[in-house]
């Protein structure tokens, strides 16, 4: 059987915006892949995967570490 659980974290005001950062990172990343995939499947009919992102410089211009 599976259980589930459920927990209330409390932040402070940093912690706060570093998660909102960190999230809207995540969203830009996840939109500018998905407008990636949707080009190169309407222009040329071809497939992308998280490799190919990888190859193509996407992460790194969103996390440049």
């Amino acid at each position: 059987m599976r259980s589930a659980y459920k927990f209330r974290i409390y932040p402070n005001q940093k912690q706060v915006a570093e998660l909102e950062d960190t999230l809207e990172i995540c969203r830009n990343l996840w939109d500018t892949a998905l407008a990636d995939r949707k080009a190169a499947w309407e222009k040329r009919g071809e497939t992308r995967s998280y490799p190919s992102f990888r190859t193509n410089g996407l992460i790194s211009k969103h996390f440049p570490s």
